[in-house]
């Protein structure tokens, strides 16, 4: 269990799990010469305002929305509040006077309200319901960064076609090559053949000429 400011850990204790819906945590000791306070911010002791949390084993802390109001808890408690985010719901985290945080889910839900209907600006509306009569609109939520993303059936086929359609260019273009670089050595060894025919023809023709300039210069 952890007491925090804005920007530092106060103090922190060791919970104690007595079963599985049940554990129990000391209240961390908070001293004020531990909170560096400013005299232009605290008054006195009475008006410090800290923040309560828990760090859970090999849980990944989230982004939390947080619902400003008034009076929030005289009339409702925790379990009588419904936060939904679209057809979402908003997992609640805790609940004051003033304030009302809950965990949202990962991925940004469709824009509609909590019962399913689009909404005008194609964003999740944020509804917060206390007990069965009371609703409040509070507004419409568009997530900044989303933390996982979820590809439509059709682009994952666009994509897989797309690939497909590559590796068929790939094997034409490199089929296309193999036959020229095959249709160049042919003619290579075509051409290579015809001067090797050639240079036997005028070897056989340079002998056949010298011979018989030899039998004119030295008649037998």
């Amino acid at each position: 269990m952890v007491v925090f400011n804005e920007h530092n850990v106060v103090n922190e204790t060791v919970c104690e799990v007595t079963n599985a819906s049940t554990m129990l945590c000391p209240s961390p000791a908070v001293r004020p010469d531990s909170l560096k306070l400013r005299s232009q911010h605290w008054r006195s002791y009475d008006e410090m305002r800290l923040k309560i949390g828990f760090v859970m084993d090999d849980v990944q802390p989230g982004n939390h929305l947080v619902i400003e109001g008034e009076n929030m808890r005289l009339a409702s408690t925790e379990g009588e509040i419904n936060v939904t985010i679209g057809t979402r719901s908003c997992n609640l985290t805790s609940l004051s006077m003033t304030q009302l945080v809950c965990l949202p889910p990962e991925v940004q839900p469709a824009g509609t309200d909590e019962m399913g209907r689009k909404t005008e600006n194609n964003l999740p509306l944020v509804v917060v319901r206390a007990g069965t009569n009371l609703r409040y609109q509070i507004g419409y939520l568009r997530y900044e960064v989303a933390k996982t993303y979820e590809f439509p059936p059709e682009a994952i086929g666009g994509i897989a076609a797309g690939a497909a359609i590559l590796i068929v260019l790939s094997l034409i273009i490199l089929a296309a090559l193999r036959h020229k670089s095959s249709q160049a050595e042919r003619e290579y060894k075509r051409i290579q053949l015809q001067m090797d025919t050639l240079e036997n023809s005028v070897r056989s023709e340079c002998k056949q000429a010298f011979a018989e300039l030899h039998r004119q210069i030295c008649p037998t």
